[in-house]
């Protein structure tokens, strides 16, 4: 048989030529090509990502790395403030309440005791006889009837370690000096005999251990069971804390006591759990509007309380005062 007739034969059995055979592997190399192009193309719509050289295939644009961590950055101050909140919530539901509105005025029910902490540091010397007029304010007001009966006065005061550079020879941490509810007589003598500090060579000061101290025995300063119980710091400075004190003989164990050089100053937290331990409601004067977010932390904390400034040198001082704590009072009540 011719070769030729061998062929025809073959072709008619089935068998496939060679220019059939190339056809049929572009065809499936086509298909593949098809196959593996879709399936990048979803991998993409995944949010998966693909080499540079491959980004042309892509439909839509995959978010850069950055923004998936500002997404979780997001979730995690999500979720913080949320229980920042239930916890704010709980511990509000927890203070004694006031009549908003009504909290210290001649109307107002149940007793208020107010703990004045004055800052004594050599940057208050110009501010004494503005004090002294304070508590004449004090007195004339409830001589007069404007203020309650029930709203008590005490006054305390506080400068720094009395080691170098924080404070002088002759400086404190605490000084009280008329327990709420003195005699006005006695308030007066003692208003009138402040003398100023040095607090040393450090901008700090000894606010957070003076108010530790204030929580240990607050009968001591006057404070009645029932009361509304209020600690008013006026100040210009933020507090020394834990780690100030580099010589310090040991940590501060979050135990207030009346020793001035057994240990370091206390931390935040220590100064916050002192408080809710205690009922009291921290009231920050600031002449310095800011150092609002240096003491925000610790009203937050606490879960109540209020931050108001005072400008150095005006009248008002006792004005200011109870505006802050009729803040704190309405505050409560809500």
């Amino acid at each position: 048989m011719s070769e030729t007739g061998r062929e025809m034969q073959e072709t008619r059995r089935g068998l496939v030529t060679p220019l059939e055979r190339g056809l049929l592997v572009v065809i499936w190399l086509a298909f593949v090509a098809a196959v593996a192009a879709i399936a990048l193309r979803l991998l993409i719509g995944c949010g998966i990502g693909l080499p540079s050289f491959l980004q042309g295939l892509a439909w839509c644009e995959v978010p850069p790395d950055p923004v998936f961590e500002q997404l979780a950055l997001a979730r995690e101050e999500n979720a913080l403030l949320t229980n920042q909140y239930d916890t704010l919530r709980q511990q509000l539901a927890s203070q004694p309440a006031c009549p908003p509105e009504d909290c210290l005025w001649a109307t107002a029910e149940g007793d208020v005791d107010i703990l004045l902490l004055q800052d004594l540091s050599s940057s208050f010397k110009e501010e004494l006889p503005i004090i002294g007029q304070m508590v004449r304010e004090y007195i004339a007001q409830r001589e007069s009837g404007d203020l309650s009966d029930s709203v008590l006065l005490g006054l305390a005061s506080f400068v720094d370690k009395p080691v170098a550079p924080y404070g002088g020879a002759d400086d404190y941490v605490l000084k009280l000096h008329s327990p709420i509810g003195s005699d006005t007589g006695q308030l007066l003598d003692e208003v009138d005999g402040l003398t100023i500090g040095s607090g040393g060579e450090t901008g700090e000061e000894a606010q957070f251990e003076a108010i530790q101290r204030v929580t240990e025995q607050p009968r001591s300063f006057g404070y009645r069971p029932e009361a509304r119980r209020y600690l008013v710091i006026v100040t210009d400075a933020p507090s020394q804390h834990d780690g100030t004190w580099a010589d310090a003989p040991k940590a501060n164990d979050g135990i207030p006591d009346d020793d001035d050089l057994d240990e370091d100053y206390p931390s935040l937290d220590q100064v916050v759990e002192s408080l809710r331990r205690t009922g009291i409601t921290p009231v920050f004067v600031l002449t310095d509007p800011g150092l609002y977010p240096y003491y925000q932390p610790l009203i937050d904390g606490v879960g109540s309380g209020a931050i108001i400034t005072y400008r150095r040198g005006a009248d008002g001082l006792f004005d200011t005062i109870l505006g802050g704590v009729q803040d704190a009072c309405i505050a409560n009540a809500r």
